[in-house]
């Protein structure tokens, strides 16, 4: 029993006691419960906002309200971005004694007559050379009309070619299915070709990509003079069905060659050429300097807008020159009039008076090089040359026709002399043509 009075002031029942000290033990837990859900609710953000930089360190996605940042690259238009290095030479031709040191018990192989300057021709980015004789199987023909083993081609891609010219005077030397057996032989093999055609559906011209440039290749062939409206090739006239099979052209009717040509030029650029190279048969045989239709027909090609002449059909070389367009001053021409012979029988002690001085025993490399910059123009930016010379020597029973290159004839192993003679032939020729262009 309480002994205290209910009017003493310090009185509390007890129940009322308990009553407030449960309230109290509620509100310490509410309270409690609180301060647990902010405490949990402020982890929460803190993990969120360590997890999110954690992303972000992993190449997470940024934060929605960050603007993207942009970088843009500033190309200098007058650096360069890319270069194609063309190697051209001359003609391939296959004598009766050249293919006789070729035979090898079971056919014909020529890889020996390349092997000394094999790797110089498989550097280059692009290798071209004209293939100056028909193919065929069996029955094989010499001088004056041509049919050479396929294995000819294989030689050629062995040594590094990438793309044959084919209009010359002797492509129809075995007739029109001699021409276009030979061009699809060529194109079978794996190289670039024109000039001839294995079919209509081939275009005059080739456009090849190099390193991302695009190269026009043409070629043409001077005609035997014939009537209008027929062609004839080495003196042998061509059926009328052939007439569009080759690219070609008459002396007498050059307004026909270039109304032709022009066209050719204009579908190759608007088939992506950014240079054009004409390969051309012309001019007359063994003469060391061009006649006045080679002067004339390079300097038209130049105002059309070619940018590198590689001649050929003289047998021997001839002076390389710049010219100026006289349409356009700010575009030149790299023309050398004849490359001469890559691989022949052509050889001084067979000559006799045709050509008694060793210039048809002579060939050369010829370099062009292109250039395209950051403002995608293309230019010719640099030309050069190797001067080689067809060194014949026995060995083994026959005969090697090593096409060698004589810039030093201290090197050349067998008759320094005469690759010191040939090498003086070349630069009285073309050094001066050659030094004159200024990329």
């Amino acid at each position: 029993m309480d002994e205290r009075s209910p009017k003493d002031k310090n009185y509390t029942p007890r129940r009322v006691s308990r009553k407030k000290a449960q309230q109290r033990k509620i509100r310490r837990m509410v309270t409690i419960g609180v301060v647990a859900l902010v405490i949990i609710a402020i982890l929460a953000v803190v993990i969120k906002f360590a997890i999110g930089k954690g992303d972000k360190k992993k190449g997470g996605d940024e934060p929605k309200t960050k603007a993207p940042v942009s970088e843009e690259t500033t190309v200098d238009p007058n650096a360069p971005v890319a270069t194609a290095k063309v190697l051209s030479t001359g003609d391939v031709l296959i004598h009766k004694l050249l293919l006789e040191a070729s035979a090898d018990g079971s056919g014909y192989s020529f890889d020996k007559h390349f092997r000394a300057v094999k790797d110089e021709i498989s550097a280059a980015d692009l290798a071209v050379a004209n293939l100056e004789v028909t193919l065929g199987e069996g029955n094989y023909q010499c001088y004056p009309t041509f049919k050479s083993p396929d294995s000819v081609a294989d030689a050629l891609k062995n040594a590094g070619f990438d793309f044959l010219v084919s209009a010359n005077n002797h492509c129809y030397d075995t007739s029109f299915d001699g021409l276009k057996r030979t061009a699809k032989v060529v194109r079978d093999k794996g190289f670039g070709q024109t000039g001839t055609k294995a079919d209509l559906d081939q275009k005059d011209y080739e456009i090849v990509d190099v390193n991302g440039i695009k190269i026009g290749i043409i070629n043409y062939a001077e005609e035997t003079t014939c009537a209008a409206g027929t062609k004839a090739l080495n003196g042998i006239k061509m059926a009328a069905e052939a007439n569009d099979y080759v690219n070609s052209f008459n002396a007498a009717r050059m307004d026909e060659f270039y109304k032709d040509i022009e066209g050719n030029i204009a579908s190759m650029k608007k088939d992506g050429a950014e240079a054009i190279m004409l390969y051309i048969h012309w001019g007359v045989e063994y003469a060391l300097t061009q006649n006045t239709n080679q002067s004339t027909v390079a300097q038209k090609m130049c105002d059309m807008g070619v940018d590198v002449i590689i001649g050929g059909h003289p047998h021997v070389i001839q002076p390389a020159a710049v010219l100026t367009s006289t349409t356009d001053a700010s575009h030149k021409t790299f023309c050398i009039y004849s490359v001469g012979n890559l691989l022949s029988n052509q050889r001084r002690e067979f000559m006799g008076s045709a050509c008694p001085t060793g210039h048809s025993e002579d060939a050369i490399f010829v370099y062009t090089t292109f250039t395209k910059y950051g403002d995608g123009r293309v230019e010719l930016s640099a030309v050069d040359y190797s001067p080689l010379w067809i060194n014949r020597y026995a060995e083994g029973g026959s005969y090697v026709y090593e096409i060698t290159n004589v810039s030093d004839p201290s090197k050349v192993s067998k008759n320094s002399d005469g690759a010191a003679a040939s090498l003086e032939r070349t630069k009285k020729l073309v050094d001066e043509g050659f030094k004159s262009f200024a990329g």
